[in-house]
C-alpha cells in the first residue's frame, strides 16, 4: 500500500505583534495596528492595516476608549472599601535617653519600640541611634547638628570683596555708629530745647539792625586813621619821654 502526502502549506494563525513598516507578511500572519487585529490574506510590506488593504482582513476590532473613574463617582459603600485600615498614630521625634556606647544602650534597653531615639556619645554633639523593629538593629543617623557657619567676613569674600579683614571689621565698626536719617533732617541739625525755641522766637524782626545816623559830628573811624592816630600818640609820648631826661 503505498501513501501519497500532500503538502498543505502554512494552515496555523502566526501572531506577529504590532505592524512594523520594512517588515514582509505572510499568509496567515496575525498583526495588531492600532488597538485592532488583521489576518493576512496575502504577502505584503509597508501598507498600513485596515480599509482599502485588500491583504488584510479584519480579525478583532478595538474597543471604544472608556471614561476615566473618578473617586467622586464612587458610592459611598465603594469608596469606604477602597480605604485601609487606620495607621498607628506616629512618634515624635524625642531623644529619649544618653548612653556613652552603644553596647551600653543595647544592655540597657532590652525591649525597645520602633522609632526610639537615644544619643551616643560621651559629649556633645551625640550620635543619634534610633531603633529599627524590621532589622532588630540600632541605626546610627549620624550627629544632630549644622554644618558650621561661616562668618560676615568669609561671606564678604565670596562675594567678590577686596577689603582686607581688619579693614572689613573698620568698616562694620563704622556701620554700626551710623546716625540714621530721620525725615525732616538734614545731616547737621540743632535739636534746641522748649526753652531755647521759645527765647529765639521773642526776639523781634530786625532787633540786631544798626544804621549808622546821618550826622557829621558823628562818624566811623576807618583803621587806617586808628593806626595813624596810634602812631602820634606814640611819637608824642617819646618826646616828653627825651623832654625830661
Amino acid at each position: 500500500m503505498t501513501t501519497k502526502q500532500t503538502p498543505l502549506g502554512k494552515v496555523a494563525l502566526i501572531p506577529r505583534g504590532e505592524y512594523m513598516p520594512g517588515i514582509t507578511y505572510q499568509q496567515l500572519d496575525i498583526i495588531t495596528y492600532e488597538g485592532s487585529s488583521y489576518v493576512v490574506l496575502e504577502t505584503f510590506s509597508d501598507r498600513l492595516p485596515g480599509d482599502g488593504n485588500e491583504c488584510v482582513m479584519l480579525f478583532a476590532a478595538s474597543g471604544k476608549q472608556g471614561n476615566p473613574l473618578l473617586f467622586e463617582d464612587l458610592t459611598e459603600e465603594q469608596k469606604l472599601e477602597l480605604k485601609g485600615e487606620k495607621g498607628v498614630p506616629g512618634k515624635g521625634f524625642v531623644i529619649i535617653g544618653y548612653y556613652n556606647t552603644l553596647t551600653e544602650l543595647e544592655s540597657t534597653v532590652i525591649d525597645p519600640d520602633t522609632g526610639d531615639v537615644y544619643g551616643i556619645g560621651e559629649e556633645y554633639p551625640y550620635d543619634i541611634y534610633i531603633y529599627d523593629t524590621s532589622t532588630q538593629t540600632w541605626v546610627n543617623n549620624g550627629v544632630m547638628q549644622g554644618s558650621p557657619g561661616k562668618s560676615a567676613y568669609q561671606y564678604y569674600q565670596e562675594s567678590g570683596g577686596l577689603l582686607a579683614e581688619n579693614q572689613f571689621s573698620n568698616a562694620l565698626v563704622t556701620i554700626e555708629n551710623k546716625v540714621d536719617k530721620e525725615e525732616g533732617k538734614g545731616l547737621s541739625t540743632h535739636d534746641y530745647t522748649t526753652e531755647e525755641k521759645e527765647k529765639l522766637e521773642a526776639i523781634a524782626p530786625g532787633a540786631n539792625y544798626y544804621e549808622h545816623p546821618d550826622n557829621d559830628q558823628i562818624r566811623h573811624v576807618s583803621d587806617l586813621e586808628k593806626q595813624t592816630e596810634m602812631q602820634k600818640l606814640i611819637m608824642t609820648i617819646h618826646i616828653l619821654i627825651f623832654t625830661n631826661l
